[in-house]
């Protein structure tokens, strides 16, 4: 069972990002370009995102490929829409070097599953030998 580097790295990137929006939003958030807010939605999505963490953690536990290649798809898909969004002028551009980070992230995902990929067939041929 292969150990994935970068989804340890992610999971406790999003739950100092959680941890951060749910206990001191007005600290993080400004950060991104976005007002102080007192609104509940931005908790709900400190919440989101540290459920996001059990996904992670069992990823880490299994290790299955597919399971970690959706990680790369949603992340992609994520960081797509939000600067496509930034672009537009829906949100700040300030927030699209954490996207190009994210993005940076999952084509870190996408290399270590490309590395077991190489070495599977290897390991294959050995076991049935």
């Amino acid at each position: 069972m292969k150990v994935y580097k970068s989804i340890i790295v992610q999971l406790f990137y999003n739950l100092s990002a959680g941890i951060g929006l749910l206990t001191m939003p007005n600290t993080l958030i400004p950060l991104f370009g976005f007002k102080p807010t007192d609104e509940p939605w931005i908790y709900a999505m400190g919440l989101f995102v540290i459920t996001l963490c059990f996904t992670y953690y069992q990823i880490i536990r299994v290790g299955n490929e597919r399971a970690v290649m959706g990680t790369v798809y949603g992340r992609w898909f994520f960081t797509s829409v939000v600067t496509v969004s930034a672009i537009c002028g829906l949100v700040p551009l300030t927030v699209i070097p954490a996207m190009l980070c994210e993005a940076g992230f999952a084509c870190w995902t996408l290399w270590e599953v490309r590395q077991v990929l190489q070495e599977a067939p290897a390991a294959e041929t050995v076991r049935q030998v």
